[in-house]
């Protein structure tokens, strides 16, 4: 898969982007390569960041938390401490920086976890 291309220079790009956005989301619900997921995390973080301005930022912003949920679910749990020099300590490769992955975890793991402001977590009135 390769970046979007615009059919022409006058065309408007919002309607090729937001496909392209799409096809992340299925292939991030498809897919098992966190190299590829990581790579397409990168162009989608660059879309969702140009739709923001042209206020088409709620579509972004859900296909990023997408991405990030199933790449936190790729990465499993962090495998901390332990001999780090000897040949049994293989570190994760991802270009995906340290900081970024405990978050991807931390999403993954309250996937099926309501946010507390939304309606389905509320208390029901008597």
């Amino acid at each position: 898969m390769s970046l979007p291309v615009l059919p022409e220079p006058t065309a408007a790009p919002l309607p090729v982007l937001l496909d392209s956005l799409r096809d992340f989301v299925k292939l991030a619900l498809d897919s098992d390569d966190l190299a590829e997921l990581s790579a397409r995390y990168d162009q989608a973080h660059a879309i969702a960041d140009y739709l923001g301005r042209k206020d088409h930022a709620k579509e972004g912003q859900a296909a990023l938390r997408i991405l990030e949920v199933r790449i936190g679910e790729l990465l499993g749990p962090a495998r901390n401490g332990g001999d780090r020099v000897s040949e049994q300590f293989q570190p994760v490769e991802t270009a995906i920086r340290p900081q970024y992955r405990t978050a991807f975890r931390q999403m993954a793991a309250a996937a099926d976890t309501p946010p507390a402001w939304s309606k389905s977590n509320a208390t029901p009135k008597p």
